[in-house]
């Protein structure tokens, strides 16, 4: 169990490196290597695959503390973007369209980065609310 744990706890502090990535202009390092669980899954972090995480928790009062933890990590698992960080190949030559589409398709990916965490929060401030 205490492998598991550590696993755990490995693939909760990628995720969040991964999150502050997506975020922050100085880039922080992420720690696969610490565990074999997060080694094993760094090609899918990079978008080299499909990865779907399912959390499961549990309706018992005395078990409200965990399961709030495991919900605060689903939300912060879910709001990571992948993508893929594959070496692209060198174009000798890139035409001013091409960049100018880059850049847009680039702004456009931040917007919908932000326009999905806005979303988010305020499905959270909700939620609060009708509690």
């Amino acid at each position: 169990a205490g492998n598991i744990n550590t696993s755990l706890l490995i693939l909760g502090k990628c995720i969040n490196a991964l999150r502050h990535n997506q975020q922050a202009k100085l880039v922080q390092h992420v720690p696969f290597r610490e565990s074999k669980l997060t080694h094993y899954l760094q090609s899918f972090f990079c978008g080299q695959g499909k990865a779907c995480m399912i959390v499961n928790i549990n309706q018992c009062a005395s078990m409200f503390d965990e399961t709030l933890n495991v919900l605060k990590f689903s939300a912060v698992a879910q709001k990571v973007v992948v993508l893929s960080c594959r070496p692209l190949p060198i174009m000798p030559q890139t035409s001013s369209g091409e960049v100018t589409r880059n850049a847009e398709r680039k702004a456009l990916l931040h917007n919908k980065r932000s326009w999905d965490n806005g979303l988010e929060d305020v499905q959270e401030d909700k939620g609060d609310v009708e509690e």
